[in-house]
């Protein structure tokens, strides 16, 4: 099967990582519970997978299913396992979702190897632009792109929510980023996802122009912000 073409890392995962690579690997949740070791007896059979309790939802019938699962797919689950512990642990960091797997690293032959011997699970793969490899490792929060956001915005901000004020005052800050536009990309979704107080919605984060207008960002409330990343234009 042919690779799937790579997208280009335009700033490092958590502030560290150049290369991702996304596998599809029925039974991945294990991870969360079981050890290396426990999940390659499973996969060789050298561990029989544990008896269900019956039960729909408990422990004992989850740890079953996942057993059963990753025998089904021992040869995948050897061979990935076998590839990561090849490696020092501080090499790696695997996020869990579901039957996915987020694996991250800023070693190339690590990346190179996952990709060649999964190309069939692969969902999306993530690496630097010929050239750029260094330049994104050594950087700090921040993103480099071919040209700047609607050509003009210098700035990716996260936005928090500030636990200290009154609805009215958070109604204040909203209109006053909102009467900002354009220094402020302040959307009308933004605008109603601050005044909710949604801590547990989508991540939001807003464009804003230049130093100076962040710098009053932060005058006028800087419990509103969270990391700031900024744009790197490369031309490429």
């Amino acid at each position: 099967m042919m690779l799937k073409t790579a997208k280009k890392t335009k700033k490092k995962f958590y502030n560290k990582y150049i290369y991702k690579v996304s596998l599809t690997l029925p039974g991945a949740y294990s991870l969360r519970t079981l050890g290396h070791q426990e999940i390659l007896e499973f996969a060789t059979g050298l561990r029989p997978p544990p008896q269900s309790d019956g039960a729909d939802y408990s422990e004992a019938t989850w740890r079953t299913r996942n057993a059963h699962t990753i025998l089904k797919h021992s040869q995948t689950w050897i061979s990935f396992l076998g590839i990561i512990n090849s490696v020092p642990k501080n090499e790696v960091t695997i996020r869990i979702e579901t039957d996915i797997l987020d694996v991250y690293t800023n070693n190339k032959t690590l990346y190179g190897t996952l990709c060649y011997e999964f190309p069939d699970i692969t969902r999306n793969r993530y690496e630097p632009a010929p050239g750029m490899e260094d330049t994104l490792l050594y950087s700090d929060q921040e993103i480099f792109v071919k040209e700047l956001p609607h050509s003009m915005y210098n700035y990716q901000v996260d936005l928090k929510t500030p636990k200290s004020l009154t609805f009215g005052e958070l109604e204040s800050l909203a209109d006053w980023c909102r009467s900002r536009k354009p220094a402020i990309a302040f959307t009308d979704a933004t605008y109603n996802w601050l005044l909710k107080r949604d801590i547990f919605n989508t991540r939001r984060w807003i464009y804003v122009d230049n130093d100076s207008t962040l710098l009053m960002l932060r005058l006028r409330c800087n419990d509103l912000i969270g990391t700031v990343r900024k744009y790197v234009k490369t031309g490429k």
